[in-house]
């Protein structure tokens, strides 16, 4: 895992580096950073949420690991609003330890799940990237599935989503995040979909944010939306192009339209392959 200031540019050098064999990560897929800056990591071959201090930094062993039965393979994380702990699981997303496809939750400072939502009537197929809102209604991604579903806040065991929506731009979701009234996706064929938080059925996006000479994206990840500013920015990793761009905007969401790029690339930053982000300042 890398860490970068939130000022950073260019070919800029992490603050810090969390790896090594002390801590424990095989494949980290999902990440996502609570009010006290502790790091959740979920490990989809390692079949947990690891938790690391908000310094860590090297070879580290984390402070704790978050575990259920049947969590064999992890990969979406999303802090709700008291910041409960939510992890998709995705045996079907890759190299994985097999396992259920549902999601976890975890309640704040526990580290075993109290209840998943899983079954037949989920409707989950892929669970990726999620997102929990301020309603505490939980986004779900199907990566394969070109599905994103609605769980209201309590939803539990084998329940059927209180809504859903199809993206445009195809089966390929890979990163999922949230606005005040927006859901940004991110897909190869779109790029950057911005969508009504509303949407449902076969929805069409408010705005597209495509590949350009300033935003040159070769395969987006992960997505995070910053909200501290305003219009606001739109954190993107890009998993081919071994780089992180971040979009400051112009306009209302979810109609948001690109005003300028900030681009972290080169060797000195070590990206390679980066899969999701987070972003905290």
């Amino acid at each position: 895992m890398l860490v970068f200031d939130i000022t950073a540019i260019g070919d800029a050098a992490p603050v810090r580096t969390i790896a090594g064999a002390n801590t424990g990560l095989g494949l980290p897929i999902g990440i996502a950073v609570d009010h006290r800056n502790n790091i959740f990591v979920a490990d989809r071959t390692q079949s947990v949420v690891a938790v690391f201090a908000t310094n860590a930094n090297g070879n580290v062993a984390p402070v704790s690991t978050l575990t259920a039965t049947n969590m064999l393979s992890p990969e979406g994380l999303a802090l709700g609003p008291n910041e409960d702990v939510y992890a998709s699981t995705c045996p079907g997303c890759g190299e994985s330890a097999g396992g259920d496809v549902a999601i976890f939750h975890f309640p704040a400072g526990s580290m075993t799940s109290d209840f998943s939502i899983d079954g037949a009537d989920t409707g989950l197929s892929d669970p990726d990237s999620i997102t929990v809102d301020a309603n505490h209604d939980l986004f779900v991604s199907n990566a394969f599935g070109g599905l994103v579903s609605i769980y209201a806040q309590g939803a539990t065991g084998d329940t059927a989503p209180t809504s859903s929506f199809t993206p445009a731009g195809g089966p390929n979701i890979q990163g999922l995040a949230h606005g005040t009234s927006t859901i940004a996706i991110t897909d190869p064929s779109d790029g950057v979909a911005l969508y009504d938080a509303s949407s449902v059925g076969n929805a069409t996006p408010a705005a597209t944010i495509a590949s350009s000479a300033q935003f040159p994206l070769v395969y987006p990840g992960g997505i995070f939306f910053d909200e501290t500013v305003s219009p606001p920015d739109l954190y993107v990793v890009d998993y081919s192009g071994n780089a992180l761009y971040v979009l400051h905007t112009a306009g209302t969401e979810p109609a948001l339209a690109l005003a300028s790029v900030t681009t972290i690339s080169g060797p000195t930053t070590g990206l390679a392959s980066p899969l999701q982000i987070a972003v905290v300042h």
